[in-house]
């Protein structure tokens, strides 16, 4: 899913996020297109981004956040879902790169996870990757302070007394299921998962520790 603005637009990385800024954008900013549902190889897929030429002139921008507990988010929802992987056999969709890495057990998936140097950067690029370095990046724990910095920078005109003190508190914005995953990980998992993954906390600044 996108948002189209009237200069920039916003690609939505799953599970960081984007239910949030997506709330904000309708109250603050002004949507042309209202969004964009692309496609993932031959399903709708609501989170694939656009291209470079439905882009046209506008920026595009997007949100991430620690690896680690993105990982965990992203598991919780694919089992609050009933998405299962024994269930259906698909975790991420026929078409997703990697798609048999899914498992319901927790530590399980972080072994398969940790198995694929660099899946988390491959996951992140469906949606950021398209834009090189010429899409703007923010950080979940930061969204506030990030998301306008970003409208700043675009010259995206917005109310940011509509945005201000309305952000996700990295602690308030994890679920039961996921603060669960966390404190599941041992100290093996967690140093397992950064060396595996490490382009990914680095590209975006992050250290091993997600607390």
């Amino acid at each position: 899913m996108a948002f189209f603005l009237t200069k920039s637009c916003f690609v939505h990385t799953p599970k960081c996020a984007g239910r949030w800024i997506k709330k904000y954008l309708q109250q603050s900013v002004t949507i042309t297109d209202r969004e964009y549902k692309g496609t993932l190889g031959e399903k709708n897929h609501e989170h694939y981004a656009p291209t470079w030429e439905e882009l046209a002139d506008k920026k595009p921008f997007a949100f991430v956040r620690h690896p680690i507990t993105w990982l965990a988010s992203l598991h919780n929802h694919r089992m609050r879902k009933k998405s299962s992987y024994a269930t259906n056999g698909h975790w991420f969709g026929e078409k997703f790169p990697l798609e048999k890495i899914g498992d319901n057990d927790w530590n399980k998936f972080v072994s398969n996870v940790c198995e694929h140097p660099n899946w988390i950067q491959e996951y992140f690029d469906m949606y950021v990757g398209p834009y090189s370095d010429k899409i703007l990046i923010g950080k979940m724990e930061t969204v506030e302070k990030d998301l306008l910095r970003i409208l700043d920078e675009v010259g995206e005109p917005h109310d940011k007394n509509k945005i201000l003190g309305k952000g996700v508190e990295p602690h308030r914005a994890r679920p039961l299921g996921t603060q669960t995953r966390l404190r599941q990980l041992s100290k093996k998992e967690i140093n397992s998962l950064y060396d595996t993954q490490k382009i990914t906390f680095e590209k975006y600044g992050y250290t091993k520790d997600f607390s």
